[in-house]
């Protein structure tokens, strides 16, 4: 993500409303500037699973991403091994 992307990300997600970021969006935001970050893939639907996983290599972490769970741990979404 381009430090032009990364703001308007940040402007975006204010006049949206939202205070917080998704992980894909903090990530990226991150990696803006300069600082490394696990590689990671999203995955919209069951049906891209199959294909979709084989592009990582074990240990990984699946984790929901939503808008409305701020605290995925909480709620149990993430499941690791």
């Amino acid at each position: 993500m381009t430090k032009q992307k990364a703001k308007k990300l940040i402007k975006d997600t204010a006049s949206a409303g939202r205070k917080n970021l998704l992980e894909p969006e903090a990530k990226g935001l991150i990696s803006a500037w300069g600082i490394a970050v696990p590689e990671s893939i999203v995955i919209e639907g069951e049906k891209e699973v199959s294909t979709e996983i084989k592009k990582l290599s074990p240990p990984f972490v699946v984790k929901v991403i939503s808008i409305d769970i701020l605290h995925k741990s909480d709620v149990g979404g993430v499941v690791t091994g």
